[in-house]
């Protein structure tokens, strides 16, 4: 596991332990807070209070794997950065780069955005925009057909 190590629900309960028990933002009721020197806030109005935006930017494949980035609002991206902390460590901090990781951990946040959002038609838009690239990349090195290639190796490997 990334982040913590600690299962999804132990971190939930150690956070609502630090947090006296509260578990909604003093300002707007939203789930997710965080203790300020004062409060008890969502980090969306943790950073309006810091006269900041209330959106920060995303990496769905981590930013160790990945510079691609979604602007989402704070709360969202706050749930969506604790779910990566279940994700499998090696993957996630992808010391060399390889890219099967890479678009293991882009394929882990695509999904868990789409568990979490209603709306998803701009993220999808920027992730199909990723993959084309990526594909048009990969192409310019291995040739138009190099997915058929993969495909037949990795088929290959199976019947062994």
């Amino acid at each position: 596991m990334a982040g913590s190590g600690l299962p999804r629900a132990i971190r939930h309960e150690k956070k609502r332990q630090r947090l006296g028990g509260r578990v909604t933002c003093e300002v707007c009721g939203a789930h997710g807070v965080e203790r300020s020197r004062t409060q008890v806030l969502c980090p969306e109005c943790r950073r309006m209070a810091q006269g900041l935006s209330p959106f920060e930017w995303h990496h769905p494949a981590g930013r160790k794997n990945d510079e691609f980035a979604v602007r989402i609002p704070a709360n969202d991206h706050a749930a969506l950065s604790d779910a990566q902390n279940d994700w499998p460590t090696g993957s996630m901090t992808n010391p060399v780069k390889n890219g099967p990781p890479r678009i293991a951990m882009l394929w882990r946040g695509h999904r868990d955005m789409v568990l979490h959002f209603d709306d998803l038609d701009e993220i999808n838009r920027d992730f199909g925009s990723l993959l084309e690239d990526m594909d048009n990349y990969v192409s310019e090195f291995l040739g138009e057909d190099w997915w058929g290639k993969f495909l037949e190796m990795r088929s290959q490997k199976r019947k062994v």
